[in-house]
């Protein structure tokens, strides 16, 4: 990034984040909306059996290898209904969580290689941070928060290149 300073950095950031959120928010409302709209035709149709044909793979020549399967009509609805009601806000839930934590992770080298000259060297070593930093990966989001404030405060004293070499 470009900006010529750390506000204007950390503004681009989060409204990157927040036009990601949003982007996420209308798939997965288009993708509701899809599996309605399946569904809806399904229950119009006269067949008790619908036959749905996906790829399961590429042959050598890069043509798919197309499976067939057939299901009962009640038994796909069930499948959308999974998809649209569980599968779709857990997926969102995961993709915003993704979307936050990248976030923060961005602020948080934005800064450290902003202001590398006040970081501590003595508190926490470059490795450490970096391994602090990939443990917010592991954890639920809400304690992540205390662990980017420590990161802040205590982070190891180095160069931006230095920073930027080890994690990019």
């Amino acid at each position: 990034m470009s900006s010529s300073n750390l506000g204007n950095q950390v503004n681009q950031i989060v409204r990157l984040a927040r036009v990601s959120m949003f982007d996420q928010g209308e798939l997965a409302q288009l993708t509701y909306g899809a599996f309605d709209i399946a569904a809806r035709s399904m229950q119009s149709m006269e067949q008790d059996e619908i036959e749905v044909t996906f790829p399961i793979g590429y042959k050598p020549d890069k043509t798919t290898i197309p499976s067939t399967r057939t299901y009962r009509k009640e038994q796909l609805l069930a499948k959308y209904q999974y998809l649209a009601f569980h599968q779709l806000t857990v997926n969102a839930l995961v993709q915003l969580v993704t979307l936050v934590e990248t976030m923060l992770g961005d602020v948080v080298r934005a800064i450290v290689a902003r202001y590398p000259q006040n970081l501590e060297e003595r508190e926490l070593s470059l490795y450490s941070l970096c391994s602090r930093l990939r443990l917010w990966k592991r954890c639920i989001f809400v304690p992540r928060i205390p662990c980017s404030m420590s990161c802040l405060t205590n982070p190891p004293r180095n160069s931006q290149s230095q920073w930027n070499s080890f994690c990019p």
